[in-house]
């Protein structure tokens, strides 16, 4: 009997004990895999233990954390508060040039120079450029302060709660994520939880773009390129010559290699059976395939015959053998001797010898006298 009143006495501890009913927060699907453009269900359940009007708030984490449900609503009320900025901001401006236009040339000059030593005019004109230059200043840094801030879209308007669930309308990639949800209830012995649900938006496949080069040389590597960025999960791709897919296998008969996860054809050594037209084309798991417009790829061979190739060698050797013969004819008749010569005796100079006087021809001219 007393092990049985212990038990007793032990188990109405525990149900008078307020920690067994604590604050919990749980999900019933922790990753959520949708298509592009439909719903997306963020589940997110919560038991309090005294609090009966909890706060709940949605994050999206990324490289920064931003708001998706605060304060009772989705965000994207940032974007009334910055048109209505944006529009006193305008107003002001607005104002500023109606007073400045509409006050007389001395009082102008007041607002801008206070000095009174200045008596010079500005015209009205010149004004009026430069508030509407600062003004555009102002809204561009607001744009690139926004831009910078990562605000990304807005969830007001496609988005509802119910409890603590959110659903999301017409979801696109950039909704893919980790979102977080937090509930907070001060009245209860545990205040605060929190659950985490991942996100995860699947893209069917897009036009991919394709790079073929319209012309080649017989024995040339090619390299043909296939492929699209916006897809999830990543496509596999898959080439078609003349409506034909070509071989994913590469073998000692196939002169090129596929790589269906990169996109690439590659051609160690093209040849004229390799001319036609090139397409690509990539699928997922989520869509119809998509295939790129086919583009030409030509080879072009040069027929070189073996009596062209023995004529050119032996019309290259009698001309090596005819300028050496000119070269040594040169040399022996001595033209290139005498063009040395000339050029020597050009270039120096030897001034005339002074003339000489003959003491019997000496005739006098004139005398001084000291």
């Amino acid at each position: 009997m007393d092990s049985m009143g212990m038990l007793s006495l032990i188990f109405l501890v525990l149900l008078q004990s307020p920690a067994s009913f604590s604050l919990t927060v749980s999900t019933s699907k922790a990753k959520v895999v949708v298509h592009e453009n439909t719903d997306a269900v963020l589940s997110c359940q919560f038991k309090t233990e005294k609090e009966t009007n909890p706060r709940i708030e949605w994050k999206k984490k990324g490289k920064d954390i931003t708001f998706v449900y605060f304060d009772g609503k989705f965000s994207g009320d940032h974007y009334t508060s910055l048109s209505l900025f944006l529009l006193a901001s305008l107003s002001s401006t607005l104002f500023l040039i109606l007073l400045y236009c509409t006050a007389p040339p001395l009082l102008r000059l007041s607002y801008l120079f206070p000095s009174n030593t200045i008596s010079y005019y500005i015209p009205p004109p010149l004004i009026l450029l430069l508030f509407l230059l600062s003004s555009l200043y102002t809204f561009s840094l607001i744009f690139v302060t926004l831009v910078t801030c990562g605000i990304q879209g807005s969830f007001a308007g496609r988005a509802k709660i119910e409890g603590a669930t959110v659903t999301l309308h017409a979801v696109t990639q950039k909704d893919s994520g980790l979102y977080r949800c937090e509930v907070s209830a001060p009245a209860d012995h545990t205040n605060l939880g929190e659950i985490n649900v991942t996100l995860n938006v699947l893209v069917p496949p897009h036009t991919p773009s394709c790079e073929v080069p319209s012309s080649v040389l017989s024995g040339a590597g090619v390299e043909l390129h296939c492929k699209d960025k916006l897809s999830v999960p990543p496509p596999t791709y898959i080439w078609y010559k003349d409506n034909k897919a070509l071989s994913t296998t590469h073998t000692t008969d196939t002169s090129f290699s596929m790589d269906t996860d990169k996109g690439t054809l590659k051609f160690k050594s093209v040849s004229k059976a390799d001319s036609g037209q090139y397409r690509c084309e990539a699928s997922n798991s989520v869509g119809a395939p998509k295939s790129c417009v086919a583009h030409h790829m030509k080879v072009m061979e040069y027929q070189l015959s073996m009596t062209t190739l023995i004529a050119g060698a032996v019309g290259l050797f009698l001309l090596i053998v005819m300028c050496c013969l000119g070269v040594c004819l040169c040399h022996r008749r001595g033209c290139c001797n005498k063009k040395e010569q000339k050029g020597r005796s050009t270039n120096s100079y030897n001034p005339p010898p002074p003339p000489t006087r003959n003491p019997k021809n000496y005739k006098h001219t004139q005398s001084f006298m000291i």
